[in-house]
This record gives C-alpha cells, sequence and structure tokens, in this order.
C-alpha cells in the first residue's frame, strides 16, 4: 500500500472516530429543572397518552420532563404521571408544573397496576409507556407514530435504549426455548448498522414502548395483573399483540431514549423480591407461550439477530449509493429493496464507493428494514470497515444481487474474496451493448467496433458467470436468448412504479407547459434534450407561448447553453410533484438506448400524458393513440405535430391521461411480484 493510500485512510479513521465521540449524559439537578420547567406543551386533544409511572426519584422525573419538552414533538400528546404513593417531595414538584395531567394512587400498587391505571385515564388513542428515569431524544414520539399509523398490521414498537455512556441497552428482544431471552445489542455501539433499521422483534422494553388503547376485540390493552407487582409484563403483553390479535412488534431506532435502568418505578418490596418474582414470572410466561419458542439460541452468525426474516437474506451491491429521486436505475432497486423487507427478507446494502453514502438518505431506507452496511466505531473503539462486517456475515447471507457492470467486476476483483460460494445475481439494469451499438449506428458515438466488442465481453462475462441475470425488459431478454444464455437463467424485473394519487387533480385548462426529466450523466438523455430543442423549434413557429422546463442534475455546458425563457434548464430538483401534477405533457424524444425508460414511468405514475418515440416507449407496451403518441426516432415534425396536438386537443389528452392507470400497472410491485420471488425461489 502506498503512503498516500496510508495517509488517506489515516485520516478516513480519523475523521470517523471523531464524529462518533460523544460526552456522557448526565442529570440537571432538580432545582435548575424546577426553575425553568414551569409548564409543558402538551395538547388538549392528545393522539398519545404518554404514562409515566412515578415512586419517588424526582429529580429523574424531572429531567424526563424536560428532555420531552426540550424534543418538541409534532404528534399531539398528553403526559399523565402515576404517583404509587411517593414518599419525597415528588408530588408537591409536580403539582406545581403545569399541563400534566396527575393521577394519584390509594395505595401502593407496584409498577403494573399503577402503569393500568395510568391507561384507563388516557385520552389518546395511542398509549406511551414510559419510565421515569429516562431522556428522551428529538424525534424519540414522532418515529413510534409513523410506524404503528402507517400500518395497521403493527400493534407496537419499541425505542433504541441506549446507557448514559452511549453504549446500547436494548435494540428489541428475542425469545428462545429453555427460559433464554435476547436483549439485541446490549453493550454493544448503538452505531452498529446492525441495530439501526426498522425491524420485527419478539418483544420492546416497557421502558419506551407504543400501541393502540384499544385492542383488535374492541377492549383495553392492559397489562396482565397476574405478573404483578412487575416483570415480564411487556414481554407478556407483546405475545399477546403477536399471538391472540395476530399484530407484529417493531423496534424503530430512530426513536432514541436514554434510559439511566433499575432507578425507574420500583418498591422497597420488589426490588428486595426481584430474583424471586423474576423466577416466579418466567415460569409463568414460558408456561403460557413457551411452544411457541422451539429455536435455540445460537451465538454467532447474526442467527439470534435475524430469527424474525421468514427468507433468506441477500445482499445488495451498489457501486455509488442509490438516490431514488436522482435517477430510475437507482429508485428500481431501492423500489426493489423495499418490496423484499417488507415480505421478511433480511436486506443487507453494501456501498463500492463509501464516500457517496448519504446520510440524508439513509436513515429513510433504514426506515424499509434495510441494513446499510457503513464503517463506524465498534464499542471498543475498533473502526469496524464494510469489508470486516462482510466477513462476518458470510455464514448468513444466501444470496448477492449486483447492479451494473462495473460493479459486478469491482465487487469480484475487491470483496468477493470475503464471501464463500454464494448464488450469484447480476443484474444488468440496462444492456450497455444494445445501448452503444444504436448510439454507434446513430452517428452519436466515437466508440469503435474494437471496443464495442470488448464491452459486450465484459458484460457477457457477469452473465455467464452469474446464477441468474436480471434483464429490465423482454427486448434484453429476446437479445440475451439470441446470443446462446439459457432462456431460464434471465428473469425480467422491470422499472417498479406504483400510481400516484394526488390531493388535488389539476385541470386541462389549468395546466401549463412541457416538461422533460432526466440527468445529464446519461448521454441517451443529452441527445433527446438536443434533439427536443430542434422539436420545439417547430413547434414554436405554430405555438410561440409553450414553454419546456429541463429537469435533472449534472448537465454539460451544451446543454446550459439552451437555456431561456422558453426552454428552462432547471437542473435537479427535489420535488418533482408541481411539475408532473402542473404540465399539460411530458416529452421524451430518446433516439438510442437500452432498457425500459424511467422517465416514461414517471409520467404514467402522475397520469401525465406523453410524447415519444419508439426507443422511449420500448419495453412498455404503449399503445399508439391510447397510452401515448409514439414515433419514429427521426420523425421531428411528427413529434412536433404531437406536442401541438395533445396541446390543444382536450378529449385526447383525458383519453391517455385515463389510461395511465392501465398502463402502469405491469410495472408496479403488485404486476412483479411473481417475478420478483421467482427469481428468488428458482432452483439454481
Amino acid at each position: 500500500m502506498g503512503i498516500k493510500r496510508l495517509i488517506k485512510n489515516y485520516i478516513k479513521d480519523y475523521r470517523i472516530k471523531k464524529s462518533q465521540k460523544k460526552e456522557d449524559y448526565k442529570l440537571i439537578s432538580a432545582e435548575l429543572i424546577v426553575e425553568k420547567l414551569r409548564f409543558v406543551s402538551t395538547s388538549q386533544e392528545p393522539l398519545v397518552s404518554i404514562i409515566i409511572p412515578v415512586f419517588n426519584q424526582i429529580e429523574y422525573t424531572l429531567n424526563c420532563l424536560y428532555s420531552i419538552e426540550q424534543a418538541k414533538e409534532k404528534t399531539p400528546f398528553q403526559i399523565i404521571i402515576v404517583n404509587d404513593c411517593s414518599t419525597d417531595n415528588t408530588l408537591d414538584i409536580l403539582n406545581k408544573i403545569e399541563g400534566l395531567k396527575i393521577v394519584s394512587n390509594t395505595e401502593n400498587l407496584g409498577f403494573l397496576k399503577t402503569v393500568n391505571n395510568g391507561i384507563n385515564h388516557a385520552e389518546g388513542k395511542l398509549i406511551h409507556l414510559l419510565n421515569n428515569d429516562t431522556i428522551v431524544q428529538s424525534g424519540f414520539l414522532d418515529h413510534l407514530v409513523k410506524v404503528i399509523e402507517n400500518d395497521d398490521l403493527v400493534g407496537a414498537v419499541g425505542s433504541k435504549l441506549i446507557y448514559p455512556n452511549h453504549t446500547l441497552q436494548e435494540a428489541g428482544c428475542l425469545v428462545y426455548d429453555e427460559h433464554h431471552i435476547v436483549n439485541l445489542g446490549r453493550n454493544q455501539s448503538p452505531d452498529n448498522p446492525e441495530y439501526n433499521f426498522l425491524k420485527k422483534v419478539d418483544y420492546c422494553s416497557g421502558c419506551s414502548l407504543l400501541f393502540r388503547k384499544i385492542n383488535t376485540n374492541g377492549e383495553i390493552n392492559l397489562l396482565d395483573e397476574a405478573y404483578a407487582p412487575a416483570y415480564y409484563e411487556e414481554t407478556d403483553f407483546c405475545m399477546r399483540l403477536k399471538y391472540e390479535q395476530k399484530l407484529d412488534v417493531y423496534y424503530q431506532p430512530l426513536s432514541v431514549v436514554v434510559h439511566f435502568e433499575n432507578i425507574s418505578h420500583q418498591s422497597e418490596k420488589v426490588s428486595s423480591n426481584k430474583a424471586k418474582l423474576m423466577e416466579k414470572n418466567s415460569e409463568t410466561f414460558y408456561g403460557r407461550w413457551g411452544k411457541y419458542f422451539s429455536d435455540k439460541m445460537v451465538i454467532d452468525c447474526g442467527l439470534n439477530i435475524n430469527k424474525n426474516n421468514k427468507n433468506s437474506p441477500i445482499l445488495f451491491v451498489e457501486t455509488f449509493f442509490p438516490k431514488f429521486d436522482h435517477d430510475s436505475g437507482a429508485n428500481r432497486i431501492v423500489q426493489i429493496m423495499k418490496f423484499l423487507a417488507k415480505h421478511d427478507y433480511k436486506i443487507y446494502l453494501i456501498i463500492m464507493n463509501e464516500e457517496s453514502i448519504d446520510n440524508e438518505y439513509i436513515k429513510l431506507y433504514e426506515s424499509y428494514g434495510i441494513h446499510i452496511l457503513r464503517s463506524y466505531v465498534n464499542e471498543n473503539a475498533e473502526i469496524m470497515t464494510q469489508k470486516k462486517q462482510l466477513k462476518s456475515l458470510d455464514c448468513y447471507i444466501d444470496k448477492v444481487w449486483i447492479s451494473r457492470i462495473e460493479t459486478y467486476h469491482y465487487f469480484i476483483k475487491h470483496y468477493k474474496s470475503y464471501l464463500s460460494k454464494k448464488t450469484m445475481i447480476y443484474d444488468m439494469v440496462d444492456f450497455q451493448y444494445l445501448r452503444l451499438k444504436r448510439e454507434i449506428e446513430l452517428g452519436a458515438s466515437t466508440l469503435t467496433e474494437k471496443e464495442l466488442h470488448a464491452g459486450k465481453e465484459r458484460e457477457m462475462t457477469a452473465i455467464n458467470n452469474s446464477d441468474k441475470v436480471i434483464a429490465i425488459s423482454e427486448t434484453e431478454k429476446n437479445f440475451l436468448t439470441e446470443t446462446g444464455t439459457d432462456q431460464n437463467k434471465v428473469h425480467v424485473i422491470s422499472n417498479i412504479h406504483e400510481i400516484i394519487k394526488t390531493e388535488k387533480d389539476i385541470s386541462f385548462k389549468d395546466r401549463d407547459g412541457i416538461l422533460f426529466i432526466g440527468g445529464g450523466n446519461h448521454n441517451p438523455n443529452i441527445d433527446a434534450i438536443v434533439f427536443l430543442h430542434e422539436i420545439m423549434e417547430i413547434v414554436w413557429q405554430q405555438k410561440p407561448e409553450i414553454k419546456v422546463n429541463i429537469i435533472g442534475g449534472n448537465m454539460p455546458e451544451n446543454i446550459l447553453q439552451l437555456n431561456s425563457e422558453k426552454f428552462i434548464i432547471k437542473g435537479f430538483v427535489k420535488d418533482i410533484t408541481p411539475y408532473f401534477t402542473g404540465s399539460k405533457l411530458t416529452v421524451a424524444p430518446l433516439r438510442y438506448g437500452a432498457g425500459v425508460k424511467g422517465k416514461i414511468g414517471q409520467a404514467l405514475e402522475y397520469s401525465l400524458p406523453i410524447v415519444t418515440t419508439t426507443i422511449g416507449a420500448e419495453g412498455m407496451d404503449l399503445i399508439e393513440g391510447e397510452t401515448a403518441l409514439i414515433s419514429e426516432i427521426d420523425d421531428k415534425n411528427k413529434l412536433a405535430k404531437d406536442i401541438i396536438r395533445l396541446y390543444e386537443d382536450e378529449s385526447l389528452w383525458k383519453k391517455l391521461s385515463e389510461n395511465s392507470s392501465k398502463a402502469i400497472l405491469p410495472f408496479t410491485t403488485e404486476g412483479q411480484k411473481g417475478e420478483i420471488f421467482g427469481l428468488l425461489n428458482a432452483n439454481k
């Protein structure tokens, strides 16, 4: 390794360690909080009732309340303090804080019955159990609510619990036979990617647990008092959600709660009998639920961690971090990973160019249940590189799904040695040889036949050496089979699209302008933009008022020079919805390329009528005059006429718009799930 590489790696390691170094959490004195915390910003119409049981320990309770106020959650909530006959000044101090709902037990009931008393007094439709010896972080409630509100099959969702010294206390829990319970991640680094994505678990600690007040039978969700005064009550509760109400329990790492542990509500009687109570309640729990837990607890290979994933793990490999809103290829792979994670596949994602990993997208993808391998500092202050993590996962990963030819060859050269033999899936994304061949035939490339042939050989090497191959359309599959590739080895998985419902449909008369969407890193897009400008010069002779918006990042200088009042180069736009809902039509005058064109699918998602070429329509089964207006690649005049016609003819516009949902249906996850599952379940 050269000196430059050593220095670069040293700097990289230093930055990683520096970025993840944190100070321990410490309590603020009760006196200081009393001065600051005159009220808590609660709601008169709460969605969530936060229930905090307390028995003495006022300093911890005040720190908990202060952290809730500082978090500034968007979710409307109330706070119910259930005082279990505290013997210190807890009640006197809390009565001075406005915004709290205080419920006082008439006798010391213990933790479990105190919680149930709070639930019975709750006004929100969601209950959040929260220990008083906690310091919540911003987003602690909003992220929990998002999970349970977005899926009716979610019964409960718990937080990432960390100790004050920033080690992990719990990332959800798993239950095994022989009275074995695993607190996932305990005493490990909270930055470990394994504990930073949404996942199903057997249960989460009642220290921070969100669930619905009313169960599927219309009854109040309460803890079972057979476990009174404490221990195993939340474990049993989550089992009732899973096996009686048929609901799932999730761990949500975006909800972070610091837990001091063993400080929260405990009477002296409970503390002194802890061991006996835990043994007694463990017997009760396994007597009820033991039949569901026949799995043996294991130590290695992540098998404990992933026991709730019913399907075999898949490692997805990309060169650059896929940003779903930057290009159709990235969006496609993200939608596939999201779909598979939802269907209980354990999904790993590794990025060859780790520096391209974008934190803005990481949390979103992890909320889909995707495990993103990236360097982090472990609990022993060691840097865990991607390759170290990959090696440790070798005995667990079953399939490797590699996108694009460049990624395939780089992975084989630099990463394949860290894994034993796996089912290798090569995802072409587009057939580069076919695209470049068409580019040469059009006279738009200086590539020689020798260079074209060498590129084809690289692709065929990947195709021949892989166990399975994914083509994006039947056109590519047919081309491969004609070259001798076994057709049973090739599976077609196209771009993934879903019909988008907007809040308000903008009428034909209220729409204005033309839309082209496509990034500047792709040569067919550059050629299409130049060609579109030539087409518009014909259109403007009859309709000079029509404006064109060109959306896409990384545009070269020759495209930027085309910018004008009527041909507007917008660059990358984060929110493209207003352009799809406000434009009169989209134009995709592609003259060469391969695969299925994402810009066509995007327009269909928004029911926006399309003018395109035979290349643009390729693989989408579009019908001229029914689902799009389609021209030959060199017919500028027809393309111009189609633009004017669609711009003026409301009945034609409505026809194409209304037929969009029919055209897009085969490209939805529902339409392609059979092919996806067929690929993964087919014999090697």
